[in-house]
């Protein structure tokens, strides 16, 4: 906020804790709007992985199946299970049995079309939605 005048007595300190005030409210708001898009972020998004979480993974689902049912296109979910993580949590620990599990979510989600969503359904699921490419309906005819 700028408070400005040709006339340099114009504002006194009356003004200026006015003015501060208001700024102190902006930057309260502020804060706030950044605090609820951190909720909204942590309330979806698996923190392991950076992906969907199961309960915003469902939700997608529902979205998705509904407008498969709408445009009578095809959809592909796909359940993907990571074999053998307990085994690598027994014998290297847990943080790497968590660095496994990430980079199969990100290698998956680097080779993803820009709307598949990929989507973390339990510690070791992953499950991948996919809207069917109308020239692989063609090439399938």
């Amino acid at each position: 906020m700028l408070l400005a005048s040709a006339d340099p007595c114009r504002f006194g300190p009356h003004q200026a804790a006015l003015a501060a005030a208001v700024v102190a409210q902006g930057l309260v708001a502020h804060d706030n709007a950044h605090l609820l898009g951190e909720i909204r972020r942590l309330a979806t998004t698996d923190d392991l992985t950076g992906i969907p979480n199961r309960r915003h993974l469902l939700d997608l689902a529902d979205r998705w199946l509904s407008w498969a049912r709408a445009s009578g296109r095809p959809l592909v979910a796909m359940m993907i299970g990571i074999d053998g993580v307990q085994e690598v949590n027994e014998s290297s620990g847990q943080r790497v049995g968590d660095q496994v599990i990430r980079a199969v979510a990100q290698r998956l989600q680097g080779d993803l079309a820009d709307d598949d969503v990929l989507g973390r359904y339990t510690g070791t699921e992953l499950v991948l939605l996919s809207a069917v490419d109308e020239g692989v309906d063609a090439m399938a005819e």
